[in-house]
């Protein structure tokens, strides 16, 4: 009995035996292939008064983690360099995911380094392009990189800067409403209403429709507690109610230009005065209305409407002058003589009080720059 035992026990080792030195010996599952994250590096403008450089990698990028790209910002100009960078995802046929956007201001002299990190949604894989886009410069640069595990899929071709972003159909729609949005959204984002602007007194009294397409001017009134513009950090200040007038312009989508009280290039971030070379021209003058007041003494008042040439001019001056039965008024604007500026004709209007000393019954000549009418006090 104890052989067949032995028998059938060694029977068994023999049978198990091979099992157990192939299950022991079978190779560990290989471990996924990682992607080399393979750096690059973009430069704009090397040889220019701003240089802009961004760097992060080409590949190793997984979907649902998180990727850090970086954008650094050089201004060697003797002018504080602002305005907007945007970076967006793009496949061949649009927008896939934005994924900053952001308003910069870069003193003289000095860069600034921002770091932006994004987490590719769970679906993407494969090729895509990296969009940097900076509307002030005009300029979109697009870079391939790769989500998972990089191929020879052939990548691109990424849509060009001839139709980004603003006429993708992926993008909000270009209407008055999403530009009065942006533009709002630049003043409440501006240095001088982050230093001390009064929230609630924020208020949008007009809207201007340029002659051109999908562009519009907004004017924002807004009070702030302190005199002065932009970030007054240290500075002395007078404590006083403070009006401003902001006029922005939004073209395709884009703030082209924003000046506040005629004086103060809010993109730019400087006084317009401070810029060396200022033209100051004879406004075209559209309408001229004389306005009879009721008042004792009677008194004459004008209202005049302008033209302004493009997205950088501004309301300058008017100066009125008396002889005889003339009266002259001089109306002039002004723009940076070296600025690149959106081509949108605008309008401006003043109302002036030429005073009571007219006489009744008397024909007065009126000259507003070239347009001349007359009136008379009955």
């Amino acid at each position: 009995m104890k052989n067949k035992h032995t028998v059938l026990l060694g029977l068994i080792t023999l049978l198990v035996l091979p099992v157990l030195l192939v299950v022991g010996c079978a190779p560990a599952p290989a471990p996924e292939p990682e992607t080399a994250p393979d750096p690059f590096t973009v430069v704009w403008g090397p040889d220019k008064e701003q240089v802009v450089t961004l760097t992060g990698d080409s590949a190793g990028h997984v979907a649902g983690k998180t990727s850090e790209f970086t954008l650094l910002l050089g201004n060697i100009s003797s002018e504080t360099w602002g305005g907007e960078y945007i970076v967006q995802l793009l496949d061949s046929d649009g927008i896939v995911m934005e994924i900053a956007r952001k308003t910069f201001s870069v003193p003289a002299g000095l860069e600034t380094q921002v770091e932006i990190p994004v987490q590719f949604d769970d679906a993407l894989d494969g090729p895509y392009g990296l969009s940097l886009y900076i509307p002030t410069r005009e300029a979109q640069s697009v870079h391939t990189i790769w989500i998972g595990e990089k191929s020879e899929v052939n990548a691109g071709p990424w849509p060009s800067l001839a139709s980004h972003p603003w006429l993708w159909p992926e993008s909000a729609a270009l209407n008055e409403e999403t530009a009065r949005q942006k533009a709002e959204e630049f003043v409440k984002n501006s240095s001088t209403f982050v230093f001390d602007g009064m929230e609630n007194s924020l208020e949008l009294v007009e809207t201007l429709y340029p002659d051109i397409e999908n562009a519009w001017q907004f004017v924002y009134h807004f009070e702030s507690r302190q005199a002065g513009y932009g970030d007054r950090t240290g500075e002395m200040l007078a404590q006083v109610i403070t009006p401003h007038e902001a006029i922005i312009t939004v073209e395709q989508g884009e703030i082209k230009s924003a000046i506040m009280d005629g004086k103060w290039d809010m993109v730019n971030q400087q006084m317009i005065d401070d810029v060396e070379d200022i033209e100051i021209t004879l406004a075209p003058i559209h309408e001229v209305e004389v306005v009879i007041m009721e008042s004792f003494p009677v008194q004459v008042g004008v209202h005049i409407k302008g033209g302004l040439s493009d997205g950088c001019t501004t309301f300058h001056d008017a100066v009125v002058t008396r002889e005889g039965d003339t009266v002259n008024i001089e109306v002039t604007v002004q723009r940076p003589g070296d600025a690149i500026c959106t081509q949108v004709y605008g309008f401006f209007e003043k109302n002036l009080n030429l005073g009571s000393e007219f006489t009744a019954g008397t024909t007065y000549n009126l000259k507003v720059n070239d347009y001349t009418t007359t009136f008379e006090i009955s």
